[in-house]
């Protein structure tokens, strides 16, 4: 019974932390367009 309180604490814990640093990524605007992306020689050396 102590072991499955403990795990199933840390679990909580883990989820709480996931859903807390989930909104903290940033995505640069940049990144987000309609067009795809077509790389050259050039650039990918």
């Amino acid at each position: 019974m102590r072991k499955s309180t403990i795990i199933l604490i840390a679990g909580l814990l883990l989820l709480c932390a996931v859903l807390c640093t989930a909104g903290c990524v940033e995505v640069p605007s940049h990144q987000i367009s309609d067009s795809p992306v077509v790389e050259t020689a050039d650039i990918v050396s």
